[in-house]
């Protein structure tokens, strides 16, 4: 154990002096793998930035909201009232669901104004009465209202929109709502019936696609969708390349930092190549010594990217305000598993790379180094 632990302490003593008596070369390793791994920080930061802000918009309720609509000609308007199956269907992938029969007919407000006119099977679960309800801000709730359907005079009820689904059928244009019975003179003319769904997410989208492809092709029904599917499915494309990026910069980092550093490990082998021979003719082994080789070079390449994170750290945190700032680059990002993680991985192979000239010179027959 003695001897072993003299070896080491020699084979260090001796590292050490070689980095005081030639500074410039360890301060040239640890300003290579700082610039690496700062640049790789920069990356990886970049990339879960994006990545973030891409999960932000896949979940977005906007972006997960489904528009389905069928056309529903006069010949089978009486007998077409639509599938609660089908709709507890569209319910089973939407965390909310709306459905409603636009119908054709003709729709005044009392000021004149067009107002659309829509049918749906329970006022009540929806929080307004069963009779004519006139959605909108303008009048107090509650009021009775004059509308006009098809020529004649009827009265409505002023409700306010509830829920972010009746908000979307009413933002445009005035709505006036009834029940399927109340409005079934009205649904014969034909109608157009919609399905508002709020997606539980792009597999739902997805899914919802292909129902209505199905609808379509097999059953030739005239049925349309209006989503974000495309965009949503190349957000999760762009968000499944983080992975590949990350393994690229680990593996561009670590074949830039053991090239260099590989280089210049040669250059110190040679140098003292007729030491390490001597050490060896004691009976010292090349595992040994390449160990040594190994723990050394990824000390200094692990310490250069911590150097360069700190560095870019300290960057971000003077930039972060102001016309300059990089909010996708702050001390929690850098310092987290996922960049940090893959930059030390990324340095330690690196390190190991750069032993590879050091492996080769260490199987050269003492005999001709000493001779």
């Amino acid at each position: 154990m003695n001897w072993w632990t003299s070896i080491l302490t020699y084979l260090w003593r001796n590292s050490l002096r070689r980095w005081i008596e030639q500074p410039l070369s360890l301060l040239s390793k640890l300003t290579v793998a700082a610039l690496i791994g700062g640049l790789g920080a920069a990356m990886i930061s970049g990339v879960d930035y994006l990545g973030a802000r891409i999960s932000d918009q896949l979940m977005n309720r906007d972006a997960l909201h489904v528009n389905v609509q069928e056309v529903v000609m006069p010949r089978s308007a009486g007998t077409d009232l639509g599938d609660e199956a089908e709709e507890a269907g569209w319910a089973s992938l939407s965390t909310e669901q709306l459905t409603v029969m636009q119908i054709s007919s003709v729709a005044y407000s009392e000021d004149d104004r067009p107002v659309l006119l829509y049918a749906v099977r329970n006022p009540e679960q929806h929080g307004y009465p069963n009779t004519l309800v006139l959605l909108t801000d303008k009048f107090p709730e509650g009021t009775i209202r004059t509308v006009s359907l098809n020529g004649l005079r009827a009265s409505a009820v002023a409700y306010a929109p509830r829920g972010d689904l009746i908000e979307k059928l009413a933002s445009r244009k005035g709505v006036l709502l009834g029940s399927y019975e109340l409005l079934a003179p009205l649904i014969q003319n034909g109608y157009t019936r919609r399905h508002l769904l709020q997606a539980r997410d792009v597999d739902a989208v997805e899914k919802m696609n292909q129902v209505v492809e199905t609808m379509r092709d097999l059953d030739g029904r005239r049925v349309y969708i209006y989503s974000s599917l495309d965009l949503l499915l190349q957000l999760r494309e762009i968000q499944a390349m983080q992975h590949n990026i990350a393994i690229a910069v680990t593996l561009g980092s670590a074949l830039t930092l053991g090239l260099i550093l590989g280089a210049m490990a040669w250059m110190e082998f040679r140098e003292e190549r007729y030491l390490l021979c001597l050490i060896r003719s004691f009976g010292v082994g090349r595992l040994m010594l390449f160990g040594h080789a190994a723990v050394e070079n990824c000390l200094i390449a692990a310490g250069g990217m911590t150097l360069g994170v700190l560095l870019l750290s300290l960057v971000s945190g003077i930039l972060s305000s102001g016309p300059a700032a990089l909010p996708w680059l702050n001390s929690a990002q850098l310092y987290s598993g996922g960049v940090f993680g893959v930059l030390m991985a990324g340095a330690i192979f690196g390190g190991l790379l750069a032993c590879v000239p050091v492996a080769i010179g260490l199987r050269r027959p003492l005999g001709l180094t000493l001779k």
